[in-house]
């Protein structure tokens, strides 16, 4: 489920290490100051630690999905209608060799109370292992997170921070990432120049492409195309500039079926050739973002070359 986001390293615990996640902390309180989202894609338990809400077995689930199995596989057999000497036996056998330790996210052995590489899981101490287990999975970043809190706090008052939800506060740091709903928001904070108008069919096109043929992740890639971030303001408001459309030069004497868009991210720019084609737009646009990641000088992403379809797809990086 968060294959892709961030959680702290439990064994950073020197003090430049925490001193850095302090500095994290202040810098997601700026950011909520300032209203410049950064690109931080936390799954939810570290946002609900951060704010003090509670956390339960789904959030753990969502960072270890063998988590949840295990939990439930020891609660089944935490029934004492069940319990007799085939059961216990059956247990013991299963059992043998583990002891109240876990492995820890980032790959390293924590015991789950002092002695733990010493304790056997029996059939008499699997409800008090399940315990610690999850103590251990509810706040296994804790000294981490702390920090992070003392550097929040320090820019953002508490009785401020105590007002968010968990959502909230993610939305405030982050952004919303970019949903169909978003792309609303985007194309109101639009403006199209060198001939373009947004009633152009491949205008319409694209917009179409971004609403139902893109996914979340896909939209997210396509801001961080054209604009070097993968998250939207949350208002109008807070754009510091309008996207822009505007003409692809290098395709207007030429079928522009042919050719990738190109990118300016620090004007928020793209220069759309004129698509004749909805699959072919899409094909190209995909092209572009998925291969296409540095960045020059000026803010352009090298993609304005043409690309036929019987040769190969030389992109320059």
């Amino acid at each position: 489920e968060n294959r892709e986001g961030w959680v702290p390293r439990r064994s950073a615990s020197n003090p430049l290490e925490l001193n850095l996640f302090q500095f994290l902390g202040k810098m997601m309180g700026l950011a909520i100051r300032s209203k410049n989202v950064m690109s931080l894609n936390f799954p939810p338990i570290l946002w609900k630690r951060l704010i003090g809400s509670p956390v339960g077995d789904s959030d753990v689930a969502a960072i270890d999905s063998l988590f949840l199995s295990q939990v439930k596989s020891l609660e089944n057999q935490c029934d004492d209608s069940k319990e007799d000497s085939a059961v216990r036996s059956s247990f013991s056998s299963k059992m043998r060799g583990q002891f109240f330790v876990v492995q820890a996210c980032d790959g390293t052995e924590c015991e789950l109370l002092p002695g733990g590489k010493r304790q056997q899981l029996k059939w008499g101490n699997r409800r008090r292992y399940l315990r610690y287990l999850r103590k251990f999975r509810y706040s296994e970043f804790e000294v981490q997170i702390s920090k992070m809190r003392q550097g929040l706090l320090a820019v953002v008052p508490g009785q401020y921070l105590s007002l968010f939800t968990w959502q909230e506060l993610s939305v405030q740091v982050a952004g919303r990432g970019m949903s169909s709903k978003d792309v609303d928001l985007l194309q109101k904070m639009t403006r199209y120049s060198g001939g373009h108008s947004k009633n152009d069919p491949h205008i319409q096109m694209m917009w179409k492409m971004l609403r139902t043929r893109f996914n979340d992740e896909q939209r997210g890639m396509f801001l961080n195309f054209v604009w070097g971030r993968s998250r939207l303001p949350l208002t109008e408001s807070e754009f510091e500039q309008k996207f822009v459309i505007q003409s692809h030069d290098k395709s207007s004497n030429a079928d522009p079926d042919n050719w990738l868009p190109i990118a300016h991210t620090c004007s928020f720019g793209l220069e759309l050739p004129r698509y004749t084609n909805y699959d072919t737009m899409c094909d190209k646009i995909i092209t572009a973002m998925s291969y296409c990641h540095s960045i020059d000088g000026d803010g352009t992403m090298r993609t304005g070359i043409a690309v036929h379809d019987d040769e190969d797809e030389d992109i320059e990086d």
